[in-house]
């Protein structure tokens, strides 16, 4: 997955993104044991490289809006983690699209990563 990172120029920390496909994976084809054993990196893939073009798309979007303005600042936000608030957002651009539109996803790292915490941002 790493290359798939390097290409889009995103962090490699991509759970964010694969959080993104395994929703849009199991809202089509179910969450039953046949289809979860089967969930992997090839099934994954281009449902993650989906998930990156759009999440980044609108991360340069909001580069431009709020003039983001030295290429520091550029690369470095597009190499963030992908926060809640955009697999939510992802989501809901797809919701249309998916067959079991009753999705939830819970996601928890600040006592995992407490440096992470100091470092969260307005968003």
């Amino acid at each position: 997955m790493e290359d798939l990172a390097k290409k889009n120029q995103t962090t490699l920390g991509i759970c964010g993104y694969i959080t993104c496909a395994a929703v849009v994976h199991l809202s089509k084809h179910g969450f039953h044991q046949p289809i979860t054993q089967h969930i992997n990196q090839k099934v994954l893939t281009p449902l993650i490289q989906e998930a990156m073009t759009k999440i980044l798309q609108r991360r340069r979007l909001e580069i431009k809006k709020f003039k983001i303005l030295t290429d520091h600042e550029r690369r470095n936000y597009l190499k963030d983690y992908v926060a809640n608030y955009e697999i939510a957002d992802y989501i809901e651009n797809c919701i249309d699209e998916l067959p079991n539109k009753q999705i939830y996803f819970f996601r928890q790292a600040a006592y995992d990563h407490p440096e992470l915490v100091n470092q969260l941002k307005y968003e």
